[in-house]
């Protein structure tokens, strides 16, 4: 069966651990092999920009959002825009101050926002690009990159989640172990589409 969709993977699932008593989880194994990809996974397809005008120094986070790749401020006459990230506790301890400070070097999470060192004193314009996670997979929403370029990737995490389940041990290594070499084919594809300047190339398998 050719994995075009959502429901197709659920029924492919079915297939591979052959009990049928399964139908009402291959769903919950999906939204976690999800989980899973989404955690070790920082790839072009799950990039998206980044633009928002401070606002009492800080930048609300978008609800995809999972890491910053970078961040810079525009303004004019700078000569070095681009903010560096570090952790909130360092930042805190770096730049105590939280009221109008100067323009901000570095940039920290910290919950669902972004704040910045030294606190800024201006409402800056921050943009930059951020790995999100893309919009989950269900019966309303049947596909999405992976779907449509990695569908063996989803099989292979949904089947680790799967064999978990089931107990079955000597399975999920081999899962697991296809499931990584997957990922690092991708990394290497795409790693091979930037270096020769070439635009991505979708990962038919």
């Amino acid at each position: 069966m050719a994995l075009t969709g959502y429901n197709e993977l659920l029924s492919e699932l079915l297939g591979w651990t052959d009990d049928i008593g399964l139908s009402g989880d291959t769903a919950t194994f999906v939204t976690l092999a999800e989980g899973t990809i989404y955690r070790k996974m920082r790839i072009g397809a799950m990039e998206d920009d980044f633009s928002v005008v401070l606002s009492g120094g800080e930048a609300a986070l978008p609800a995809d959002f999972i890491e910053m790749k970078h961040l810079r401020i525009v303004s004019s006459g700078a000569t070095n825009n681009l903010l560096e990230p570090i952790d909130a506790n360092e930042l805190y301890r770096q730049f105590p101050k939280r009221t109008s400070d100067g323009k901000p070097v570095v940039f920290a999470r910290d919950q669902t926002k972004l704040i910045f060192g030294p606190f800024p004193d201006s409402n800056y314009t921050v943009k930059g690009t951020y790995y999100k996670r893309l919009a989950a997979l269900s019966t309303t929403n049947t596909t999405n990159w992976f779907m449509a370029n990695a569908p063996d990737l989803l099989l292979a995490a949904s089947m680790v989640e799967a064999s978990l389940f089931l107990i079955e041990d000597e399975r999920s290594p081999a899962w697991k172990q296809k499931m990584n070499q997957i990922m690092q084919d991708i990394y290497e594809e795409e790693n091979q589409a930037r270096a020769s300047g070439g635009p991505k190339r979708s990962i038919a398998r």
